[in-house]
């Protein structure tokens, strides 16, 4: 099986891989894939940056639409 490299498609992946869950009053509401890495090294910058910026959109307050 070939490996994606791309971040944006590591929810596809068909291997074990870390996946991050928001949950809000019992239901999901949130969720980011990240790529596997064989070796575990999760600071590097193709594995922690997809990973920062999907935290960051969680974190930031967003106005609701009425």
């Amino acid at each position: 099986m070939e490996r994606d490299p791309d971040p944006d498609a590591a929810h596809d992946a068909a291997y074990l891989h870390p996946v991050i869950r928001r949950y809000a009053f019992g239901k999901v509401v949130a969720t980011h894939h990240v790529n596997d890495d064989l070796e575990s090294e999760w600071h590097k910058p193709e594995y922690f940056d997809p990973a920062l910026a999907w935290f960051s959109e969680q974190l930031t307050p967003h106005m609701e639409m009425a």
